[in-house]
């Protein structure tokens, strides 16, 4: 049995208008940053195929950084052999272990590192700057792959359609004159323009500033109010279809013997990706059968 190397990492959402998210700055300004005064990120090598202590888990409800105060949102792994996991904090946190235990439940380190995120919100009472004479949403999306900040492009922006493109670059939608609808894209790739970028699904938003409070989403949907303020991440997870897309973006007719052969395998490839596709709830579902009887 091996030692796996399990990253435990402190981050708070800073957000705000204009972070450059597509490329992402170097350094970054916004999105997620480390929890500077806290000084509990660490590394430490767990045994392969062992489940963490739940105790591993019981973060702090709340950060102080200097002045700021930021609150627990979501736990995040990724890479462990139990599989990519986000777990919101509940309203009533902390939990004991034993709730811990039956809320996570087991972690397991594979054969690669596991990354694993306490996530905070933006420091409470923050405003989009500079207040008091601007209002708007700091958005991004996030990747339960990577357990980190993704550069796709993900979302559209109406009925201000030129706000879009700011929306995607800087992770900024202004509501100082008017409601704004942003909607996340289904499924997202990469574009091939910044090499941060994944192919995902949408899972949901994430309130950054106030994870209980979902009045304003609804699906992809953020429906952001005129002059409101939102701090949200559009949570993505693994595409459980993606190996199907892959054979299909890559299908080559000079592999086969014939034009009948190529055609029956393209059409059981995209067979297999419907069924997929249903199985995993990225389709609606069917509309029932009417059965008629006698033409009734």
């Amino acid at each position: 049995m091996g030692s796996v190397a399990c990253s435990f990492n402190y981050v708070y959402f800073q957000g705000g208008s204009g972070h450059s998210r597509h490329p992402r700055s170097n350094p970054p300004t916004g999105g997620l940053l480390p929890v500077p005064l806290a000084n509990l990120s660490y590394t430490a090598g767990l045994p392969e195929g062992v489940p963490i202590s739940p105790a591993a888990f019981d973060a702090p409800a709340q950060l102080q950084d200097g002045q700021d105060v930021v609150n627990y949102v979501f736990l995040s792994i990724a890479g462990a052999q139990s599989g990519n996991q986000t777990w919101i904090v509940p309203a009533g946190y902390p939990l004991s272990l034993t709730q811990l235990q039956a809320a996570i439940g087991n972690v397991v380190p594979g054969a690669n590192p596991v990354t694993i995120n306490f996530v905070y919100g933006p420091p409470v009472g923050s405003g989009p700057p500079p207040p008091p004479t601007d209002s708007g949403a700091s958005i991004d999306a996030y990747y339960e792959g990577t357990a980190s900040l993704i550069d796709n492009v993900f979302v559209t922006v109406s009925p201000d359609n030129g706000a879009t493109a700011i929306a995607n670059n800087d992770g900024w939608v202004d509501t100082w004159t008017t409601a704004e609808t942003i909607t996340a894209d289904f499924y997202i790739s990469p574009d091939g323009v910044d090499p941060n970028e994944v192919s995902a699904v949408f899972s949901q938003w994430i309130n950054m500033a106030n994870p209980a409070d979902t009045s304003a989403f609804s699906g992809e949907t953020l429906n952001a109010a005129e002059k409101g303020n939102y701090y949200a991440l559009a949570l993505y997870r693994v595409d459980p279809c993606q190996s199907w897309r892959t054979l299909i973006a890559n299908f080559n007719i000079s592999d086969y013997p014939n034009e009948a052969a190529a055609d029956k395998a393209l059409i059981a490839l995209r067979q297999n990706l419907l069924i997929c596709e249903r199985e995993n709830g990225e389709l609606p579902p069917l509309p029932p059968v009417r059965l008629s009887v006698h033409g009734v």
